[in-house]
């Protein structure tokens, strides 16, 4: 693949994946922080714009095509750059510059309210209150959103999930699970309790976990 191969030929580069389809990219993008997705338009499933729509988090795109018909709908998702087939080094490297470029001026990243988190759940987003969360759980490919009143079963790895709740609110207490902090009612040495649910403490995270909620 040539954008494999002048990716890994670019010092300033890392090759973290290469997808064959929008599916694998779109997995690897929530379990992974991207800076620069080098995006095929014509992919089989899901186009390369497609994919931008679904995103919720969009790194800095380099859009590449063998047709200009996409170009006016592609800059309306402000991406970075827009490359016809076929692509030269000189051409590839000219985008890399411009990201780059662009990625030294962003200004800090302010901490976010946290007022919702938006889980896609089939094929629509649904809104959750972060206060709402009791606990999540890994279930292989998917990640299980427990509240109160309801169970929500997203395709996302725990990391992704992690990364996007209020760090100051929930903590890892195993490799399967993460919890609420305010929401823990009973606590032993090898579980905890959340509402009726008994939720282990794996080994690792224990330690932590005890900092944490300051026990002695």
């Amino acid at each position: 693949m040539v954008i494999e191969k002048f990716v890994t030929q670019t010092g300033m580069l890392r090759l973290l994946a290469s997808c064959d389809n929008a599916m694998d990219a779109a997995r690897v993008l929530q379990a992974a922080d991207v800076d620069i997705i080098f995006l095929d338009v014509e992919m089989p499933g899901l186009t390369g714009i497609e994919l931008i729509k679904s995103l919720r988090n969009v790194p800095s795109v380099v859009l590449i095509t063998g047709k200009r018909d996409y170009a006016a709908e592609a800059f309306e998702f402000d991406v970075a750059d827009y490359i016809v087939k076929p692509v030269e080094y000189p051409r590839f490297l000219k985008a890399v510059m411009k990201v780059t470029e662009s990625l030294s001026r962003k200004p800090p990243v302010k901490e976010e309210s946290n007022d919702s988190l938006f889980i896609k759940v089939d094929q629509k987003f649904i809104s959750i209150n972060p206060k709402d969360i009791l606990f999540i759980e890994a279930q292989k490919d998917y990640a299980k959103v427990v509240t109160a009143a309801n169970k929500f079963l997203t395709l996302s790895t725990m990391k992704s999930v992690e990364a996007k709740l209020p760090a100051k609110d929930f903590i890892r207490v195993h490799r399967s699970f993460i919890v609420r902090i305010d929401k823990i009612s009973d606590l032993r040495s090898e579980n905890l309790l959340i509402g009726k649910e008994i939720i282990p403490i794996g080994e690792s995270y224990k330690q932590e976990l005890f900092k944490r909620l300051n026990i002695l």
